[in-house]
């Protein structure tokens, strides 16, 4: 049995705790029991208290700050609260049909839908938010298409399994192009790299190019350069928007701008519903005091990419999960019916 279920917890443990995660949340610092029993008008003896104090510590639920001073929850008592103790917000809903309609007027591609959700985000629960346009290990490649529009300037459509398109316009310099040559490297990729996921075109691509035979051989450079290309449009649309709590904009730290930041959202991009991580759960030590809230947004039930928020352990669990779950729904929904017309 796994303390973690809650289950090593009487029903008056429990519900202290929950008062007192609550509690610890909204004012962040550390809570004694005279304290919490003024504060709820408990109808519970001062020396019962003290005991239930005192047995959630030795459960590991709690912690002294100092000698005489109140108690913190650990990183097994945010966990209990959020698994078994919490109560979501019932008044999101409200919000966010207002952030419906502002998403529908300023809809534009998917880049403007990850900026702007981040800003909601972050806006909203008052914590740092991110967004992730397109996870590569979920979404399949249903073709690419490229289009000559000057001539060294490329079109290119890439069609994914969601239904998304992404598309970019790039230049090819160092080699002469026509359409009957652009139309050979794009049967050439299709053959290859249709039907795979994002990750796994690369390597595709690779290996196939090893075997360029006939007309396209004597093409090379020009293969090569719209394959690097392409490569730069995916990772381009796997950008990760990073949004600081309001006001805050210079307190970003090295770590959460970092590589190891970016490394360990993209981690949670396979994670396919809303989840919690606390402190020690993300495995890095300069977040062991944060919880990192992750829910993915989908197109046509398609995992597709994420949404998150990154702030303290004594955050307001309540209302930052209901509403990034919510959040992600409604931009599933809306994005949805929206992306037929970036075709």
């Amino acid at each position: 049995m796994n303390k973690r279920d809650g289950q090593f917890l009487n029903e008056r443990e429990k519900f202290v705790l929950q008062i007192l995660v609550k509690e610890y949340c909204r004012v962040k610092t550390p809570v004694g029991s005279t304290y919490l029993k003024k504060r709820f008008n408990l109808d519970i003896s001062s020396a019962t208290l003290r005991n239930v104090f005192a047995a959630l510590e030795e459960k590991g639920y709690l912690f002294k700050a100092h000698t005489s001073g109140g108690r913190i929850p650990t990183d097994l008592a945010f966990r209990s609260y959020v698994d078994h103790l919490l109560h979501l917000n019932q008044f999101i809903q409200i919000e966010l049909r207002n952030l419906k309609g502002e998403l529908d007027e300023s809809m534009v591609d998917l880049e403007n839908v990850m900026v702007f959700s981040s800003k909601m985000i972050s806006k909203f629960t008052n914590e740092m938010a991110f967004s992730l346009g397109v996870t590569v290990d979920t979404q399949k490649l249903k073709g690419v298409h490229f289009n000559q529009i000057a001539p060294n300037q490329i079109l290119a459509l890439i069609y994914l399994s969601s239904g998304l398109v992404l598309d970019k316009i790039f230049f090819i310099s160092d080699a002469a192009i026509d359409r009957r040559i652009l139309k050979m490297v794009e049967g050439f990729i299709n053959d290859a790299a249709k039907g795979r996921n994002l990750s796994e075109i690369e390597e595709a691509l690779k290996e196939r190019f090893k075997e360029l035979k006939g007309e396209l051989k004597k093409y090379d450079k020009v293969v090569k350069g719209l394959l690097g290309k392409l490569g730069t449009v995916i990772t381009e649309f796997q950008r990760i928007h990073l949004e600081p709590i309001p006001g805050h904009e210079g307190q970003l730290s090295e770590f959460n701008t970092g590589d190891r930041m970016k490394e360990l959202i993209l981690k949670f991009s396979a994670l396919d519903s809303t989840r919690i991580f606390i402190g020690q759960e993300l495995g890095e030590e300069e977040l062991k005091e944060m919880t990192i809230i992750t829910s993915p947004f989908k197109i046509n039930d398609e995992r597709t990419g994420l949404f998150g928020i990154v702030g303290p352990k004594a955050m307001y669990y309540d209302f930052n999960i209901d509403f990034l779950r919510k959040f992600s729904q409604m931009v599933s929904d809306v994005i949805s019916e929206k992306f037929k017309s970036w075709r």
